[in-house]
């Protein structure tokens, strides 16, 4: 199978990652809602946010996952993997500039429990196309 030590990889970083931030939907409201007096978002305001930016990532996942199975039937594709230390230093804080764009900011008026459902469905489908890239064309 092409790419199974990363699809491997890439599943138990999505697992080990949710598992994480499910931990905290756990804590107390008045935890979650904390607002830095800096200005900072609150974990509720944080949390809401990582379902928006996985939802526009969901887009890119959506459209290009078709697009490569298609390609990879019409050339030879050799038995490779990805070379994942090269995206480390995109979830590391700092490591470039970007501007978030107002759609991506939350709202802080999803209830809690709906945010957590949208998550979990988000990573839902994220596994399901990492099982159908394992399972092939």
């Amino acid at each position: 199978m092409l790419y199974s030590k990363t699809i491997t990889e890439v599943r138990q970083a999505l697992k080990t990652t949710f598992d994480d931030i499910y931990e905290w939907f756990g804590q107390p409201e008045e935890v979650r809602g904390y607002k830095p007096a800096d200005g900072g978002w609150s974990i509720n305001e944080i949390l809401e946010h990582i379902t928006l930016t996985t939802h526009f990532l969901m887009i890119i996942v959506r459209n290009g996952y078709p697009k490569a199975i298609k390609r990879a039937s019409r050339q030879n594709v050799e038995d490779a993997e990805s070379d994942l230390e090269k995206i480390v230093p995109i979830g590391q804080r700092g490591s470039f500039v970007r501007i978030r764009p107002e759609h991506m900011e939350p709202t802080a008026t999803k209830p809690i429990s709906e945010v957590l459902g949208l998550m979990r469905r988000q990573q839902g489908e994220c596994l399901e196309i990492l099982a159908r890239a394992v399972a092939g064309p």
